[in-house]
């Protein structure tokens, strides 16, 4: 999934390592900068963004979707939990 806001890029990626990876560019190109959110105990199928782009879903194999919002400090902290 991708998200824009402030000039800056930025998508998520997951996969079958458990992890999600958040990736971000600074408005006007240069390098990719990667951060991670809390590895999770299943694999992740899917990611996605709110219409607004400030919480980031993700669904793992069991059908569960953590919302996720990053503090000001950067690190992404889950905020809410729906099962399958």
């Amino acid at each position: 999934g991708a998200r824009g806001g402030g000039g800056a890029a930025t998508i998520a990626s997951c996969g079958e390592d458990k992890e999600v990876k958040v990736w971000t560019q600074a408005a006007g190109g240069g390098q990719w900068c990667c951060s991670k959110l809390p590895q999770s105990d299943l694999v992740v199928w899917r990611v996605g963004w709110s219409v607004d782009g400030s919480v980031l879903t993700t669904t793992t194999a069991d059908g569960t979707t953590a919302l996720w919002r990053q503090g000001t400090d950067g690190v992404w902290a889950a905020t809410q939990t729906l099962p399958a």
